[in-house]
């Protein structure tokens, strides 16, 4: 019994040796093989760089031979559908050029843009937000049509450039007769039929002071018959908006350039919503015309009455005149302008009609004289008036004064108070 546990034992362990050197064996050979494939792993790297390095110059021959040549696809006629539609020649905006796709999209570039495109086909092109492989480069405008450079250019998988292709096109343009009018441009159109340009206000350069000094200068244009008055000088803008004309700068509106002002006329370009030029108009200053031109003839019976006021006939009407008086000439004869509202719808053009403002009394050395201003209806145009006063007897009484009224306080459209200057107490001359 003793023999046979023995032998049981000695069999156990020479089974554990067994194992025990399959698996070191195992251990040994699997090491040695991943080695080994770590070592082939290296040397295929090694490898594939040496024949990288050597494929480089090819490849980069390869790439300019395709840039030297056409692509596998030829580029689109974009010309057919991409049309140069005209020059944005609004003053500010500098050489905007509008360009459109078969009359559906319109887009505002300028010389030296690089404009992408999403080409499906010759016929269906868009513009794009985003870098696209097509584009062009916007070059210079002549003969009616945009010379640019169309090009072509893909990229490998690394960011090299796998083929590029350019060409030269010329963007035709498209005539100004073939673009519908909008209903707002035709109003601004047929507004400017009845527009009217009158010279300086000779009113407020004589009497104006420093606070018209800025208006002194300037001619007036009139839209509507007097309820739509502006002062310009050249290189104003307006435009139409709520069916009249503003001085405003805003887009996506007619718009009215005053381009110069002359002595003899005034020059307006009217653009449409995208700046293109519509018309050219020379409007010539109204010219002025006075209906009594010898002021002898007007205020006959001139006496001295005091030293601010004179005894006249006017129109067949006896009236007394004082220094600072405003008569205005309007369908039923002249009349006296009394109180300051009066006057203030004079300066702001809501009266209109011949003016005479008496100045006042001017002593001279033989004696005194009758001094004022006659401005014809619209202003352009005045006649200084000095007429004698002869009467010897009032001449002693009266010691020699040199007046003159004061400037007016204030400008059209803002005036808050208008008054003459006060009178002096009278001294009655019998």
């Amino acid at each position: 019994m003793l023999i046979e546990i023995r032998l049981s034992r000695e069999r156990w362990y020479k089974m554990i040796d067994s194992m025990m050197l399959f698996l070191t064996s195992f251990f040994v050979i699997t090491s040695l093989f991943f080695a080994l494939l770590l070592f082939k792993g290296e040397g295929l790297k090694k490898e594939k760089k040496q024949s990288l390095a050597k494929l480089e110059p090819l490849l980069k021959e390869e790439s300019a031979l395709l840039e030297r040549t056409s692509p596998a696809f030829a580029l689109p006629e974009i010309e057919k559908s991409l049309f140069f539609l005209g020059k944005d020649k609004r003053p500010g905006v500098g050489e905007g050029l509008w360009l459109g796709i078969a009359g559906e999209k319109e887009a505002l570039y300028h010389t030296g843009d690089k404009v992408f495109l999403s080409c499906f086909d010759e016929e269906k092109i868009d513009f794009s937000e985003t870098p696209t492989p097509f584009w062009i480069e916007i070059g210079s405008v002549s003969n009616g049509s945009v010379q640019a450079t169309f090009t072509s250019s893909y990229l490998d998988g690394e960011g090299g450039t796998l083929f590029k292709e350019t060409k030269e096109v010329d963007l035709v343009e498209k005539r100004l007769s073939d673009r519908q009018k909008s209903d707002p441009l035709c109003k601004a159109i047929v507004s400017l039929k009845k527009v009217t340009c009158y010279g300086v206000d000779r009113f407020l350069e004589t009497y104006g002071g420093a606070i018209f000094q800025d208006l002194k200068s300037k001619v007036r244009l009139d839209f509507e018959g007097g309820s739509s008055l502006h002062f310009v000088k050249g290189d104003e803008k307006f435009v139409w908006k709520e069916g009249k004309w503003v001085e405003a700068q805003e887009e996506n509106l007619p718009l009215l350039w005053v381009e110069k002002v002359t002595k003899d006329s005034a020059k307006l370009l009217l653009f449409d919503e995208k700046g293109y030029l519509q018309e050219t108009l020379d409007i010539p200053l109204e010219k002025a015309s006075y209906a009594l031109t010898k002021p002898g003839e007007l205020f006959t019976g001139l006496r001295m009455r005091s030293k601010q006021s004179v005894l006249c006939k006017l129109s067949q009407h006896n009236m007394i005149l004082r220094k600072g008086d405003f008569l205005l000439h309007g369908k039923n004869g002249w009349r006296n302008l009394q109180t300051p509202d009066e006057i203030k719808k004079y300066l702001c053009y809501h009266l209109s009609g011949e003016l005479f403002v008496f100045d006042g009394i001017v002593g001279t050395k033989t004696g005194y004289l009758f001094t004022g201003h006659l401005f014809d209806e619209k202003r352009t145009s005045v006649q200084k008036i000095e007429l004698p006063l002869a009467d010897k007897k009032i001449l002693k009484k009266i010691g020699k004064k040199n007046e003159t009224i004061a400037s007016l306080p204030s400008k059209p459209g803002v005036v808050k108070s208008l008054s003459k200057q006060p009178l002096e107490e009278e001294e009655n001359i019998e």
